[in-house]
């Protein structure tokens, strides 16, 4: 039988990939829908058999699939109304409506995988001082509005670059959907200046030494 189900979720799920989450599982049982981000948490609807719905949803909440990061609060669903030649699942526009009542995610400490990317010359985010994921990076000390998304963070300013844009739009990578995503092309950048704001250097290793020989000299 094929049916419809709306599902609210909230918890810690905005900020820590489980849109991307959602739609991997989705796609994997042939299930139709949207998923989108709200000022609650995050809403989901699924079409499809009965039995792959209730596949989804044990899914969602199993250490295996569910984002290492996410914490399921609540999960509500109801019935709703089949959409005829539906075919495809999406991540759909963020509904700001309502009063912001998500939980904002702290900031994580960057991953292995990250960390591993920064320190391979080979890399093209090779010793970028602010290489994220959907894992880690940067979340509460962006975010300027609920619901989390890069319009409504510190970020929105930094327009990404194709390499960038094509890992967030792949939902074969890790950065699918991960708002912070930039790299030394597209995003900040650090720089060391003096008291009177003059750059004294812009190379990231040079400014971590400088900065470090100064800081020895007690300046």
């Amino acid at each position: 039988m094929i049916k419809r189900q709306r599902i609210f979720i909230t918890g810690r799920v905005q900020g820590v990939g489980f849109r991307p989450a959602v739609y991997r599982i989705a796609l994997s049982l042939g299930l139709s829908g949207v998923v989108y981000n709200d000022t609650k948490g995050v809403t989901i609807e699924l079409q499809g058999k009965e039995e792959k719905i209730a596949e989804f949803l044990e899914r969602l909440q199993s250490d295996a699939d569910k984002p290492p990061l996410a914490e399921i609060k609540s999960c509500d669903t109801v019935d709703i109304p089949v959409i005829e030649a539906e075919s495809k699942f999406t991540i759909q526009t963020s509904d700001s409506e309502g009063t912001p009542l998500s939980q904002v995610t702290a900031d994580i400490a960057t991953c292995r995988d990250c960390l591993a990317e920064m320190a391979d010359k080979k890399d093209f985010r090779y010793g970028y001082p602010f290489i994220n994921c959907t894992n880690c990076g940067p979340r509460y000390s962006i975010v300027k509005n609920i619901p989390y998304d890069r319009p409504n963070t510190t970020m929105s300013v930094f327009k990404m670059c194709d390499r960038c844009a094509a890992q967030y739009t792949d939902v074969t990578d890790r950065r699918f959907h991960a708002q912070p995503v930039a790299c030394g092309e597209c995003g900040p950048k650090i720089r060391l200046t003096d008291n009177k704001g003059k750059t004294i250097e812009k190379q990231t290793e040079k400014i971590i030494a400088e900065t470090a020989h100064l800081l020895s000299d007690g300046k």
